[in-house]
């Protein structure tokens, strides 16, 4: 098989992996620039990595909602109780995360005395693989693999 088969299977079998990277990045560059632009906006204002953290977190998790319904796990049309679902799902999921990230960036600055860019690089790594691994499992799942999920362990 030629490199670039290969490379083609390599591909398809992890499409969706690298759709959500694809979108991933975007929302990262959309959550650091807003965290960016706020914490320099706020320069030494009491709570400013705090402040830029939430604004970051309501602009990149609205982008994310959408791009990962509709292009990492591609979602079309199931209804508006399905669609429902899965948004409070999802926002309920990065509100978690916005407590745990919010957690580890005042561990980081306050308790470690670590650079605010470098701890939110660091907390976003963390956020993001474990946001992957409930969207994909538990949030943008069909409701007949839900229901086929639920049979199982009946």
């Amino acid at each position: 098989m030629a490199i670039t088969g290969k490379l083609s299977a390599l591909i398809k079998k992890y499409e969706e992996g690298f759709r959500y990277v694809l979108v991933g990045t975007i929302t990262t560059v959309i959550s650091f620039s807003v965290y960016t632009v706020v914490l320099l906006l706020l320069h030494g204002t009491p709570g400013d990595y705090q402040i830029a953290n939430a604004a970051s977190f309501v602009l990149s998790v609205l982008f994310a909602f959408f791009m990962n319904r509709r292009i990492v796990f591609r979602v079309h049309s199931t209804g508006a109780r399905e669609a429902y679902r899965q948004g409070a799902a999802f926002f309920s999921l990065r509100l978690i995360s916005y407590g745990i990230s919010a957690g580890l960036l005042a561990l980081m600055v306050d308790l470690w005395g670590m650079d605010k860019i470098i701890s939110k690089i660091i907390e976003n790594i963390f956020i993001i693989l474990m946001n992957y691994i409930v969207s994909k499992r538990f949030i943008f799942i069909s409701p007949s693999a839900r229901q086929k999920e639920g049979e199982k362990n009946i």
